[in-house]
């Protein structure tokens, strides 16, 4: 399974965090509106609609900020987006005291903050 991985920066906990239209394209399959998202683990609970604006450049839109926000994220931590089986994403925070972060940090090498990679590198 793929996930989408986005390296934080300061101005995405404070404002709309970017997209890039090639992962718009190749990882959200196109998909622009009615995405719907759980945060990871709680499959039961809320799910949040999300949307991605275009006015000037593509943004995550709708709720998407709420599903990280009490995560207490900060610069630096990697946001992890899968697609399910249902359709639904699910979204995890990969925090820079995490056992696994170095490694998985490798994978930014020569991008700035948005890859797509196999889910087998986050085990």
């Amino acid at each position: 399974m793929k996930v989408y991985l986005r390296k934080m920066f300061n101005h995405d906990i404070t404002h709309e965090v970017s997209v890039t239209e090639t992962i718009i394209s190749k990882f959200f399959e196109g998909e622009r509106d009615n995405l719907v998202f759980v945060r990871e683990g709680h499959e039961k609970g809320t799910r949040y609609p999300v949307l991605i604006n275009s006015t000037t450049d593509a943004r995550f839109g709708g709720q998407f900020k709420s599903i990280y926000k009490e995560d207490n994220v900060k610069e630096g931590d990697i946001l992890a987006i899968k697609k399910r089986e249902d359709g639904i994403y699910s979204l995890s925070v990969i925090y820079q005291d995490a056992e696994n972060y170095e490694q998985i940090k490798m994978a930014f090498s020569g991008r700035e903050r948005h890859v797509v990679i196999d889910d087998k590198f986050l085990k």
